[in-house]
């Protein structure tokens, strides 16, 4: 299980690593909408508690209630 976990948080880095270039490179466009941060970074705590359980590391975010920005959700994350 611990293999199988390892090799699906390095397929997800690998794909936001590639995501970010190709908005570097400008072949992505920004999709810009009201989005509520405190559920992507909920959804990116949720993602990244393994990796940062291996390596002793405790993720906290604190938010204000309707916390929300103007942002490509994607891009973001």
């Amino acid at each position: 299980m611990r293999c199988v976990r390892s090799i699906l948080d390095t397929v997800a880095t690998m794909d936001r690593f590639l995501h970010a270039e190709r908005f570097r490179q400008g072949k992505v466009q920004p999709r810009n909408s009201t989005v509520d941060i405190r559920a992507v970074t909920s959804d990116l705590s949720h993602q990244l508690s393994h990796q940062a359980k291996d390596k002793g590391v405790e993720l906290t975010f604190e938010f204000k209630d309707g916390s929300t920005g103007f942002t490509d959700k994607d891009l973001l994350a």
